[in-house]
């Protein structure tokens, strides 16, 4: 029996799938896709399934469009399906970030836009600058924001870090996986890396409310770029760490207090004076 449901359960997670997409065209293009998912597990094993995911992926789901909550995104891959899809991933993240009216939200590691989008449609007077390298997922970004219609957001497709520089963006498969620092030997893109701190600066951002950090292991770098602004906004930071000493210590000095959320997130809320 228990079996059976989670076969239940599964296929309705998939029809939900489908039934997100904006258009007739969009929802076939979802329903191809994740028939892949379908296919017996020792078919799967085939060194040729891999390419075959690839080329769907990059025929079918890069570039349909899905609509959530009122909010519509542009997909890159699969992954990027499942993340603006489901309900449970990052679950304790989305209950914890509360961007309220007139404040600024920093995305750093923006993605295809999951809270970005979400928070400039909903939150229509606050303010949200998306930083995002990944080529592929910017792109994809501002697609976003055109078909939401934003005029609250501020996108930049820049690196976060802690100093200026050009460097490798290592990409993780034909998707918008990528990460400054683990390469997993499937190529990289050359971005511009900056401290946070002389962007917001530059692009006249003068107060933070809130920030998410997501950049797959660069946390550490991209808090060091951050200092000024933690010091002088006080910001509340919900950031993902799966080796989360160093990023909860640097905070700690500057007087906030970290609580685990599950899923390697975090949240940091200022208490004490640095």
């Amino acid at each position: 029996m228990p079996s059976i449901m989670g076969f239940l359960d599964s296929m309705r997670d998939r029809a939900l799938m489908v039934l997100l997409g904006c258009s007739l065209r969009d929802k076939l293009r979802v329903f191809c896709s994740i028939s892949l998912d379908l296919i017996p597990r020792r078919l799967k094993s085939h060194a040729l399934y891999p390419r075959l995911r690839g080329l769907v992926e990059g025929l079918l789901i890069k570039g349909a469009r899905v609509s959530r909550d009122g909010v519509r995104y542009v997909l890159v891959d699969y992954e990027s399906l499942y993340i603006i899809s489901s309900l449970k991933f990052e679950s304790e993240v989305i209950r914890h970030l509360r961007v309220g009216e007139g404040e600024v939200f920093v995305d750093v590691g923006a993605h295809i836009g999951k809270y970005a989008l979400k928070i400039a449609k909903t939150v229509r007077n606050s303010l949200v600058v998306a930083v995002e390298p990944n080529p592929k997922n910017f792109e994809a970004l501002r697609r976003g924001i055109e078909l939401n219609g934003l005029g609250n957001v501020i996108a930049l497709n820049v690196a976060a870090w802690h100093r200026k520089e050009k460097m490798k963006l290592f990409l993780w498969d034909s998707g918008g996986g990528s990460s400054l620092k683990k390469d997993v030997g499937l190529g990289y893109v050359i971005v511009q890396a900056e401290p946070l701190d002389d962007v917001l600066e530059r692009i006249g951002v003068r107060h933070v409310d809130w920030m998410k950090i997501d950049v797959e292991w660069a946390e550490n770098e991209v808090l060091q770029g951050l200092r000024r602004t933690i010091e002088r906004c006080r910001p509340k930071i919900i950031f993902e760490s799966w080796d989360a000493e160093q990023p909860i210590k640097y905070l700690e000095r500057y007087g906030y207090r970290c609580k685990y959320l599950g899923e390697g997130n975090h949240i940091a809320i200022p208490s004490l004076g640095p």
